[in-house]
């Protein structure tokens, strides 16, 4: 009745080089910067408080590197990402581009992604709030606001925090001996 099972492996189509998929211009990339823009001018704005703002924590251009650095699936991935943050609003109803709204307006909207029932509209401001904070909180200004402290520095470390040698015997009164142990 049924025919039998091929088992056999299919033959692999030969590996082509990374490149930029056909919708992928100017446009987009203008598109996509915008968008990282909006949501980390709403997610971290200048304050009171002494935290370092979007701007000084340097989350676009290090975003950006960051981005040119994954492989060409990631790098579209998060680049959607963005560009849906950008265009949000219009999807949901008639609302202007998401960088044209005021950073308290955007954060509203995002709040309001974040606690909806719909699924796909929580996923999508989830992963937007995760992928800003990780930069944020990479950044060696949020770190030392957070209150990051290194004992012994680490040369190899590419994130590079100040360094307070007095830390160790605060950290471990019996010295470097107990932490052997």
């Amino acid at each position: 009745m049924f025919p039998a099972l091929d088992l056999r492996p299919l033959p692999m189509a030969p590996a082509r080089p990374a490149e930029p998929p056909p919708w992928a211009s100017a446009w987009w990339a203008r598109l996509t910067v915008r968008g990282l823009r909006a949501a980390a001018e709403a997610l971290f704005p200048p304050n009171e408080l002494g935290a370092p703002d979007w701007q000084q924590a340097e989350i676009v251009p290090r975003t950006l590197q960051w981005l040119g650095r994954l492989p060409l699936r990631q790098r579209v991935e998060l680049g959607l990402l963005f560009a849906a943050w950008e265009l949000l609003p219009l999807v949901l109803g008639p609302a202007p581009p998401l960088s044209w709204m005021s950073p308290a307006r955007r954060l509203a909207l995002l709040q309001a992604c974040r606690a909806s029932k719909l699924r796909p509209k929580k996923l999508l401001a989830d992963a937007l709030k995760a992928s800003t904070s990780m930069m944020y909180l990479s950044h060696p200004r949020a770190l030392t606001y957070i209150g990051l402290r290194k004992a012994c520095a680490n040369p190899a470390d590419p994130l590079q925090v100040p360094v307070e040698p007095e830390l160790l015997p605060e950290l471990h009164p019996g010295g470097v001996a107990e932490v052997a142990r």
